[in-house]
């Protein structure tokens, strides 16, 4: 397998993963935000965003064609005499699968559920950004529409 963002060690990935996190919760959207800080948060959500959505799709590629090389393999080797039989097989050659003769044994149940993992817990720092993004672009709002209102007072 490769060594992009899927599958890095488990220590890596964390390592990466709580770096981002704590970017990610050292935005802070104040009460008293200055229209020179709203344009400062917005460059921060956007250059976190970029790394965020570029490693969301790799994983969501990945984990869509693990879980099509699973449901391939099933398939072909769903053989036996009963349906006990052949579950049994395709779990096996699920569990054991080897991309060539020699090659090195993966069990790609669980590398699927690895990849979902990592993908969940980039989704859920996608998705804190855009509610970020979301709140910023509110209060924005409500300071230009506060300061129309002053003005017009």
């Amino acid at each position: 397998m490769s060594t992009h963002i899927a599958y890095v060690s488990n220590t890596d990935f964390m390592l990466r993963f709580n770096q981002l996190r704590s970017q990610v919760f050292g935005i802070q959207i104040s009460e008293g935000i200055t229209p020179s800080l709203a344009r400062s948060i917005i460059a921060q959500i956007d250059d976190l965003y970029s790394q965020l959505r570029l490693d969301y799709a790799i994983l969501t590629s990945e984990r869509s064609r693990v879980d099509s090389l699973i449901k391939e393999i099933e398939r072909a080797n769903a053989d036996g005499k009963n349906e006990t039989d052949r579950r049994k097989n395709a779990t096996v050659a699920v569990r054991e699968y080897q991309a060539e003769e020699g090659a090195e044994v993966f069990n790609l149940y669980q590398i699927y559920q690895q990849v979902n993992h990592r993908n969940e817990l980039i989704d859920s720092l996608v998705d804190i950004l855009d509610k970020k993004q979301s709140r910023l672009v509110t209060v924005t709002g409500l300071l230009k529409l506060d300061k129309e209102l002053s003005g017009h007072s």
